[in-house]
């Protein structure tokens, strides 16, 4: 894990952060995960649920240079402030089921040669999502405060997965799937945008 953060100037910081990883287990982390075999663990043995190769994230802001008036509420400071964050996460694996049962009533996976096939097999998509928010400060007097925000969540509308069809079915594997296995059938957010204010009290 690489990480690197800098304030190169009072109005601003960037924080860069990158993972190379690699996580194997033999049990997945599903609610009703079982082994294939409990006697050999190692028939299980593969990728872990949460496994993602590559993992980056950069956030970043800037403020801008607050501003003082006197007037009739005595003082006001008003302030831009802009940040953004950005996640980029390379493919997670899944686990590829046949739809049947094992006798430990387990998941049971397509067979190749009398073996059955390595636990998360399959490979899903990347995730991508950038958010953004800009927000304004102004302070009315000494003891109020209000706070204005604006904030835009996946701002390039990327779609990303969150469940598909891992039955493969009883077909030959790899080369007669069913024809819903690997179909997406549900993902996250669209891009979606919300305003706030708020009003801050002082003692």
């Amino acid at each position: 894990m690489v990480s690197v953060a800098q304030r190169p100037a009072r109005w601003g910081y960037y924080r860069l952060s990158y993972t190379l990883s690699k996580a194997m287990n033999n049990l997945g982390e599903f609610f009703f995960s079982g082994p294939i075999d409990p006697t050999d663990l190692s028939k299980d043995w593969g990728r872990a649920d949460n496994d993602r190769r590559h993992m980056a994230v950069i956030s970043a802001g800037i403020n801008s240079p607050t501003e003082v008036r006197a007037g009739w509420w005595n003082a006001a400071i008003r302030e831009w402030q802009l940040s953004a964050v950005l996640q980029a996460y390379s493919a997670a694996p899944f686990n590829i089921t046949s739809g049947l049962t094992t006798v430990q009533g387990t998941a049971g996976r397509p067979v190749i040669n009398g073996a059955f096939i390595k636990r998360n097999e399959g490979e899903a998509d990347e995730f991508f999502t950038l958010n953004l928010r800009a927000g304004r400060t102004f302070r009315l007097g000494t003891r109020l405060q209000l706070e204005t925000a604006a904030e835009l969540f996946n701002a390039t509308n990327a779609v990303n997965e969150l469940a598909r069809n891992t039955n493969f079915g009883s077909g030959i594997y790899p080369t007669s799937p069913s024809a819903t296995f690997n179909q997406v059938t549900a993902v996250g957010d669209p891009r979606s945008a919300q305003m706030a204010v708020r009003r801050r009290f002082s003692p």
